[in-house]
């Protein structure tokens, strides 16, 4: 599942906000910790990719005209490992010079480790896992600011599927969620409880047969809807629509989305609570040998500006 964001931003911090709920997610989300699919595969990477490069060259303005801004030469880095999980991520300036990086580590090809470094290269924040023998999350830490320690303990049936997380910080217990399954697996509800074993929240997901989520609605203390989410798929599973409700189950947004034959977004377009289009973007890319983009120029026709993104892509022989 992809984290979809429904503000309207510029290229560049769009993509840098993408990074940053990229490392955030990779701790709360035991999905994405045993998901079967591995990091290139989730990024639509083909290949034996061992590293990516990929910068904003530059920016287009209403008239079509290509900008190169030397502020926009940030550069993101990728390392992978041999089984296409990725190894490092870091972003460096114009010169060289790291701004931050993630490492990660790996054993019998599970996720065990995250370690996250400022410009400074010190380690700002480290990710730890333990899994049960069918390879799922028995336990996860987080440690932050040099002292705080966040800390979620897994429970599962003896079909794997998650029935408990306990979450602590600094050893004292924070909360509590509940999975319960209904409609042979295909619901989801799960009970958010406080220290006291009270209801604070409740959410429902729902499925369809192929493991894609279709509904996720949220509900307060008061069994009041707080908001929902419903999404559409192809017959490729990709995510073609995505419409967000208020609490009053009225529609507040709608994100549609194309893709080409590669499965990469060709268009994105975003529609406010009137239904009145507020944003419509469309990728052009460039492919190497195999077929992954080395070149994507987007431009948003609504706010009249767009990016060109260049990506160089080195592959294991």
């Amino acid at each position: 599942m992809q984290v979809n964001t429904h503000q309207k931003f510029s290229s560049m911090y769009r993509y840098f906000i993408s990074i940053f709920f990229f490392y955030l997610f990779s701790f709360f989300s035991t999905e994405a910790q045993t998901n079967k699919k591995n990091t290139l595969q989730e990024n639509n990477l083909k290949g034996r990719v061992k590293t990516t490069e990929e910068i904003e060259y530059g920016t287009i303005d209403a008239t079509g005209n290509i900008e190169k801004d030397a502020d926009l030469s940030s550069k993101t880095i990728s390392t992978y490992n041999r089984y296409g999980n990725i190894r490092e991520q870091k972003v460096v300036d114009s010169k060289g010079i790291m701004g931050f990086k993630t490492v990660y580590k790996y054993e019998d090809n599970l996720r065990t480790k995250e370690l996250s470094y400022n410009s400074k290269n010190k380690i700002t924040e480290r990710w730890m896992a333990v899994y049960n023998n069918k390879r799922e999350i028995k336990e996860a830490y987080r440690v932050f600011e040099g002292r705080n320690i966040e800390k979620r303990i897994n429970t599962y049936d003896n079909k794997g599927k998650l029935l408990e997380e306990k979450w602590y910080l600094n050893n004292q217990i924070t909360h509590k969620k509940t999975h319960t399954y209904l409609d042979d697996n295909k619901t989801v509800e799960i009970k958010t409880l406080d220290p006291l074993d009270d209801v604070i929240a409740i959410e429902m997901l729902k499925y369809n047969s192929q493991g894609s989520l279709l509904e996720e609605s949220k509900y307060n203390l008061k069994d009041s809807l707080h908001g929902k989410t419903i999404c559409l798929y192809n017959e490729n599973k990709q995510l073609i629509e995505e419409i967000t409700y208020n609490s009053n189950d009225i529609i507040e947004n709608k994100t549609v989305y194309v893709y080409d034959e590669k499965g990469n977004v060709l268009e994105e377009i975003w529609y406010n609570h009137k239904n009145k289009k507020t944003s419509h973007i469309k990728n052009e890319y460039t492919f190497d040998k195999q077929g992954n983009w080395i070149k994507k120029i987007e431009y948003d026709s609504e706010i009249k500006f767009g990016a060109v993104f260049k990506r160089i892509i080195n592959y294991y022989k």
